[in-house]
């Protein structure tokens, strides 16, 4: 039991130095500084605007944003997960990715329980999965993709579980919101050529 955890720990230590270290670069790309904006500005009024009386957000010709200058991208989760990242951890390009890092490694858990009952390395597989150039690619980025993994992860782990004992299960919800968003991406984790997951 020991020896399981300390391996547990181990591969918990390597994603997190993996998603955590070189944070800082390269700069916030364009969908991630506007989500970011909106973020800031969440702060400010509470919602996903897109002008903050200095930086106006006209990423891809303004499409993102609406004659109001609210967001148009829906849900708007990521926008307050970029709030509380910069409330919480303050204003730069590490810090506004650190949350969504940290939601990336807790994928591991739900993952390695489903793992636990079809493999001999959980741990291993588990790690070996989230650092795949498509999870860690996306893990790291200010985007929902991190979200929809830790959902689909959780949905997958209590697939099995009887119904009196699931609880709250997002299972039949999680993997239609997974593969909406991913198709909704303009460079999905499949569409590069050195993804093997």
């Amino acid at each position: 039991m020991v020896k399981s955890n300390l391996k547990i720990i181990a591969c918990i230590l390597i994603l997190g130095c993996a998603y955590l270290w070189n944070t800082d670069s390269p700069l916030l790309w364009g969908d991630e500084a506007g989500t970011a904006i909106f973020g800031k500005n969440i702060l400010k009024t509470g919602v996903s605007f897109g002008f903050d009386g200095r930086n106006l957000l006209v990423f891809d010709n303004c499409a993102s944003v609406s004659t109001s200058l609210l967001s148009k991208k829906i849900p708007w989760g990521q926008d307050y997960i970029a709030a509380l990242s910069i409330f919480l951890f303050g204003r730069s390009t590490t810090t506004v990715r650190i949350l969504f890092a940290l939601i990336g490694i807790a994928a591991f858990f739900p993952l390695h329980a489903v793992l636990k009952k079809r493999s001999g390395f959980p741990g291993l597989i588990t790690m070996l999965v989230l650092l795949s150039p498509c999870c860690f690619r996306e893990m790291r980025v200010i985007i929902l993709w991190c979200c929809y993994f830790l959902l689909f992860s959780y949905g997958c782990m209590t697939a099995g579980s009887s119904p009196k004992n699931r609880g709250f299960s997002c299972y039949p919800y999680a993997p239609r919101y997974f593969f909406i968003h991913i198709s909704s991406q303009h460079s999905a984790p499949w569409d590069h050529s050195f993804c093997f997951v």
